[in-house]
């Protein structure tokens, strides 16, 4: 086990060492990968797949692979065991396929480490790896158990690839491949192409991309990070060439997204020259598909030379469950021969997750230069949406039923949707589970998994209401929409138009209230004649009526159907008002219409802004479609100033003066939905509101970010002396203002250290490139300043520490001859304050010393200047680095020197 030099993270390393022992016999090897399961929470169960030439010299089998040993931190471990070994066989090469298992149990749940494989040596002749033969071959695979967080870690398995390693391609045409990565749990995959590795240390030298010009020229290659597609366009050299394929396993945790594992495919592609023509495929689009429900698509391809074909198809549907084939067709009727293949798949209802299952189709042809071609499709599996969802009137109430669901099995809850009104934004499609935000819905209920009926008591007198449900099953995931059903209630009272506001003032205030007839009242039920009471209630609910109405009205029958009374002596600046009018037939009460307030605005002056809110309860419904005007009152007169559309709540008035007074209104206007009125429009005006727009908040802090430095690559890194800094602002982010002028840069050399302010920038630069000397080390934030001299809360700090890594040669040659006269460190020191030197003898006794020399320059010499003798001296090296903690500044390095002059 080895621990990080603070502790925080420690890593497993784990290597399988299968290497030849001498370079005829160790020429076999084309191809490697690695997986791995959690059995327990510290067992895993490592699988290698190696690809190897059965044309070596001596090739790899049963006898020289047996016995092999994998080592763990300095343990021997035995057996590694085979498993499986086939064979694919062409008429170009062969290749031979061989599995092998075993088990590890490690020490502690929050473990990182990484498993390697390597061996010597690659086949001979890789056109793009510089003596292959002498080049091991080295893959890894990384796993992360600490961003899970330990016990809550799953047994998660690592991608495997499906698709074999080895494959062929032709001067001139198009190669594809995709490695078919399969995640049994279902985790987002990415890929890319990366160098391969020699070792855990050091890539492969000199190594250069397939498709680079020295190949020939207009040759491109390109993996698709989402799907794996890889796409050669196109070969333009003959010969063998190599590729590396890292796949990411990506995960969630309380801790926020983490890489659960990379593992890498180390590959080959035998580039010949061949008229044959690669088979041609037509694989479906990409397509989402339910649980529970049978599906079938159609593959198909031909062959432009008429050669026989030969289908492999890979992927997830083929290791879950299910999925298979119809009947095989043949079409003539083209100028070449069609041949399709129907694929079918009835995904259990618990294959639901957030990636799609990929199928990789891959077409290969019967011929002495034998082609394929790849292609990969995707299927995302969603849950079925509930079925035959229905709306009726229970009691003044509305009752929405649906059928039993087709995934119980899997089912955790329902979640029932409300919509009033406007229904023309709701276009669901296969492929979106759950209820889009801008569909304008709002969940009203959790249901039991049992159920299949809900009442909904909270529906009001005269309103529209659609309603859609969605299934959530028990591992969180939503179903597809249900279809959308639609109802109302209450047209046998009185409804409620109008509660406008025809005077803000504190004490003489006035309310004009309408209301109109029932409009589905069945007057033989109900005779003649009708009274009509109205009430008031100083809150917005109507928690106050009392028992006395302010205004009474009969009628002697059912012909008028407009009433309206207006209400005075109201304090319409401070005080709610709410109505409801009580409906009688013939004496007896029949029923009251439901509760309406007036519409009280409320403003809040920002920024060039004025913010509104509404505090009211209204019956009437706000579509997004109907227009809302605001009214600015200046001398005395109203005039139109802007216009909202929907509900006025949460909407603002921009483009403001700030320190100038605007007095607002609003004239409302509403419907009730698919209820035929006197009046379509139900128009309403606010309370009238004063406000003051002006700047009194800072801005909000901006978002920085740095370029890291990478230790792993200090050898070739050349910058460690600039910090480049970028940063965003957060105009978007509710509450902030859009009135930045200036940024100003904080920087804190070490953490013992004061910040202090370095540069300011106008509000249109958004990075900043800070040069020190020989390090890197430091730690900053940045603010944002506005029109009025604000300043922001400072923003989230970034730092950069220097690598402490430094190397010492282990021979010194003081002969002149330019190379290795003198003892310097290794890379020419970077990041190094100083370096206290000393050597000592084969005995023990000091011969040279230096103090404060970061380059050290010692020439073998001894205190006095004398030339020591050869041999063996020993060094110890106290390092002095710029660090951003003083704590972590020295380190101390002991070796040993051959002096040869």
């Amino acid at each position: 086990m080895m621990e990080s030099k603070r502790g925080v993270v420690k890593y497993l390393l784990l290597v399988i060492f299968l290497i030849g022992s001498i370079k005829s016999q160790a020429t076999h090897i084309r191809a490697a990968e690695m997986s791995a399961v959690r059995l327990s929470l510290t067992t895993y169960k490592f699988t290698i797949v190696l690809y190897t030439d059965i044309n070596s010299v001596e090739p790899i089998g049963p006898v020289a692979l047996d016995g092999k040993t994998a080592v763990v931190s300095g343990t021997i471990i035995r057996p590694i065991v085979r498993v499986d070994t086939s064979s694919f066989v062409s008429k170009s090469y062969g290749t031979l396929r061989i599995v092998y298992e075993f088990e590890y149990e490690y020490n502690g749940l929050n473990n990182d480490f990484t498993v390697a494989f390597e061996e010597n040596f690659r086949i001979d002749g890789v056109a793009n790896i510089g003596n292959s033969i002498d080049v091991p071959l080295y893959v890894q695979m990384k796993i992360n158990n600490e961003g899970c967080g330990g016990e809550n870690c799953q047994f998660n398995q690592t991608p495997i690839m499906l698709v074999p390693a080895v494959d062929q391609a032709a001067v001139g045409q198009v190669y594809t491949h995709n490695p078919g990565a399969w995640d049994a749990d279902g985790d987002s995959l990415s890929y890319r192409l990366v160098t391969p590795r020699r070792s855990a240390s050091a890539v492969v030298d000199g190594y250069v991309s397939p498709a680079d010009p020295r190949f020939g020229g207009g040759s491109t290659m390109t993996i698709n990070p989402e799907t794996g597609d890889l796409v050669w366009d196109s070969p333009k050299k003959t010969g063998i060439y190599n590729i590396a394929i890292e796949v990411t396993e990506w995960g969630t945790s309380p801790l926020g997204a983490y890489q659960k594992s990379v593992v890498v495919r180390d590959m080959q592609i035998l580039v010949v020259e061949s008229d044959n023509k690669a088979p041609v495929v037509i694989a479906p689009n990409d397509t989402c598909v339910e649980a529970g429900k049978q599906f079938t698509a159609l593959f198909s391809g031909y062959d432009p030379n008429e050669d026989a074909l030969e289908r492999d198809f890979y992927g997830g549907p083929f290791e879950s469950s299910g999925a298979g084939f119809g009947p095989t067709y043949w079409s003539s009727a083209e100028k070449d021969q069609l041949d399709s293949i129907r694929f079918r798949w009835n995904p259990a209802c618990d294959l639901v997750r957030g990636e799609p299952f990929q199928v990789v189709f891959k077409l290969n042809d019967d011929n002495i230069q034998p082609l394929s071609t790849v292609k990969s499709w995707n299927i995302q599996v969603q849950l079925p949406a509930p079925e035959n969802v229905q709306v009726s009137e229970q009691n003044n109430n509305l009752r929405i039923e649906w059928d039993e669901y087709i995934c119980k099995s899997t089912l955790d809850h329902y979640d029932l949707y409300r919509l009033s009104c406007d229904t023309s934004s709701f276009v669901p499609n296969s492929c979106t589970p759950g209820v889009l935000n801008e569909w304008g819905f709002d969940k009203i209920a959790t249901i039991h998994k049992d159920s299949i009926g809900y009442l909904d008591q909270t529906v009001e007198v005269g309103g529209e209401y659609c309603y859609v449900l969605v299934a959530v099953d028990n591992k969180k995931y939503e179903s597809l929409v249900s279809n959308m059903s639609c109802g109302n209630i209450g047209l046998d009272l009185p409804l409620l138009t109008n509660v406008t506001v025809d005077s803000t003032h504190k004490i003489a205030g006035e309310i004009t209230v309408k209301w109109s007839k029932p409009l589905n009242l069945d007057t033989i039920q109900n005779p003649a004649p009708y009274k009509y009471e109205l009430y008031r209630s100083n809150d917005v609910l109507g928690n106050n009526f009392g028992s006395t109405p302010i205004y009474t009205i009969e009628v002697p029958d059912f012909s008028t159907s407009k009433f309206e009374y207006t209400d005075d002596s109201l304090s319409t600046v401070d005080s709610p008002y709410s109505y409801k009018v009580d409906f009688y037939s013939d004496n007896n009460l029949l029923g009251s219409s439901q509760t309406s307030s007036y519409i009280r605005l409320n403003a809040v002056g920002k920024f060039k802004r004025v913010e509104l809110s509404i505090d009211s309860r209204v019956v009437w419904q706000f579509p997004d479609t109907l227009i809302q005007i605001v009214y600015r009152i200046v001398n005395g007169v109203a005039e139109p100033f802007d216009t909202l559309y929907g509900n006025p709540n949460g909407q603002a008035v921009y483009d403001l003066n700030n320190g100038e007074e605007y007095c607002l209104y609003i004239e409302t206007r509403g419907v009730y939905c698919n209820v035929t009125l006197v009046d379509s429009f139900l128009v309403n005006r606010t309370n009238t509101i004063c406000v003051v727009p002006d700047d009194f908040n800072p801005p909000c802090a901006p978002q920085l970010s740095m370029d890291t430095l990478d230790c792993s690559t200090i050898e070739t890194n050349s910058n460690l002396t600039t910090n480049t800094l970028t940063w965003e602002n957060n105009f978007k982010k509710e509450g902030c203002e859009n009135d930045i002028v200036t940024y100003t840069i904080y920087y804190q050399p070490m953490l013992e250290s004061d910040f202090e302010e370095i540069e300011v920038f106008d509000s249109l630069t958004f990075d900043f490139s800070h040069y020190m000397e020989n390090t890197r080390a430091g730690c900053y934030y940045i603010t944002a300043t506005d029109l009025k001299g604000l300043e922001s809360a400072r923003s989230n700090i970034v730092c950069n520490d220097n690598c402490d890594t430094i190397s010492f040669p282990n021979i010194i040659t003081p002969n002149a001859d330019g190379k290795n006269d003198f003892f310097i460190p290794m890379p020419t020191p970077r990041n190094v304050k100083s370096i206290d030197f000393e050597v000592y003898n084969r005995l023990g006794k000091k011969v040279y010393s230096s103090v404060n020399n970061s380059r050290i320059e010692w020439n073998g010499n001894n205190y006095a200047g004398e030339e020591l003798s050869d041999g063996m001296y020993y060094y110890s090296a106290i390092v002095t680095f710029y660090r951003l903690s003083s704590n972590d500044q020295q380190r101390v390095f002991n070796g040993w020197i051959l002096l040869q002059r």
